[in-house]
């Protein structure tokens, strides 16, 4: 997606959290309209490194609780040179790739369990 049309993007709720206190920033909740439209935001995430501004996903309750229970194994993998890193509630290699399973199609009456 360009800058052109993520600009352009559907934003189908946007609110503020917390009550507004003088001096002190809240949080803003985006919903976008789109999923590719959110990988493609939090894909450009890196572009406010540096700045006063963060962004991260939200995660149920449930989700962060699992997380959270994987981060001292997190750690203590990298303590051991081991690349690995959170994907929502799973802890992986940092170098593993999503395959979609292939799917097997048996012809009618084989010898798989036809009739």
């Amino acid at each position: 997606m360009s800058e052109d049309e993520l600009a352009k993007a559907t934003i189908e709720r946007a609110h503020r959290l917390g009550r507004k206190k003088e001096r002190k920033s809240r949080p803003v909740v985006v919903r976008f309209l789109n999923f590719r439209t959110k990988l493609d935001v939090l894909e450009r995430g890196y572009k406010l490194k540096d700045s006063h501004y963060s962004m991260f996903e939200q995660f149920p309750r449930e989700i962060v609780e699992r997380r959270r229970l994987l981060v001292p194994i997190m750690k203590e993998h990298r303590a051991q040179k081991i690349k690995t890193r959170l994907v929502r509630p799973r802890l992986l290699p940092s170098d593993f790739r999503r395959k979609s399973p292939a799917r097997v199609r048996t012809p009618r009456g084989s010898a798989s369990g036809g009739c």
